[in-house]
Formats: structure tokens, sequence, C-alpha cells
């Protein structure tokens, strides 16, 4: 496993040409999935659909040019929207069940995940706790099942 965390859409999508399509292009490390789940850093600072959207086709392409299977997730619920940021992420969700229903993971539809004040499954009203990523998890593996 390889992972990339704690920077916004943004970085990750201008970063993965060194940071992990080299990794699938390789082989050596066994990385032929790429998740990219991180939207809500993006749409809390204001970044509209339509750029989120690019950044999800621009994974897509690039993953797939190195032979490797991209994955998407779904934006969890948070506490400290607008309501015009909430409508960027039930937007993108919705464009992503859609657009890429079946590279798309979908844990922002579970019921355990749906409030983010349940901190049984979040940890501060944004991030989910280990029970929530337990939760997420499993929709990300019946997803990356499909490419097995």
């Amino acid at each position: 496993n390889y992972a990339v965390g704690g920077q916004r859409t943004s970085t990750i999508i201008a970063n993965m040409h060194t940071q992990i399509s080299p990794r699938i292009r390789a082989g050596g490390d066994s990385v032929t999935m790429a998740l990219l789940w991180e939207w809500t850093n993006s749409v809390s600072d204001g970044v509209d659909l339509a750029t989120l959207q690019g950044y999800a086709r621009q994974w897509v392409t690039e993953i797939e040019s190195y032979g490797g299977g991209p994955l998407l997730g779904t934006m969890l619920p948070r506490n400290g929207l607008t309501a015009p940021q909430e409508a960027v992420r039930v937007g993108l969700n919705a464009w992503l069940r859609t657009t890429y229903s079946s590279i798309t993971a979908d844990p922002a539809s579970d019921p355990q995940l749906l409030d983010p004040n349940n901190l049984n499954y979040y940890t501060d009203g944004i991030h989910p706790s280990d029970a929530g990523c337990r939760v997420s998890a499993a929709h990300f593996a019946r997803t990356a099942r499909l490419f097995t």
C-alpha cells in the first residue's frame, strides 16, 4: 500500500506525476490501484464543481495511462460548509455516482456516515473516526474488488 495524505486535491493532482504515477508505472511496489478521496478541504476552500470534476477526470486519465485502476470516493458530509459549498459537495457526489459509477466508492451514502455530529463515526464533525474509516473502507473494498 502507498498513500499520499494531508494535501489539497489540487496538490495531489499537481504532484501525481512524481508521487503516484511512477509507483504504478514501475510495478515494483505492486501498486495497481489508486484512490482519490480528498475533496473536503478543496470544497471548504471554495473550489467549484467544474474544477473538482476536472481533477477527477485528470486522476482517471493519468492512472489509466500507466496501467493502473483509478478509484474515486464520494465526499462525506461535514460541518462548517456554507450552503453553496454543500451544494458543491452534493453535486460532486451525484456527478461521481453517474459519470464514474463503476469506479466510485460511495461512503457518503452510508446511513452511519450521514451525520457529521455523530461522534461514533466522526472525530470533529469533519474527519471520520476509526469506526467511520472502517465503514468507509468497506465501501472502498467493494469497489476495488471490481478490479480483481
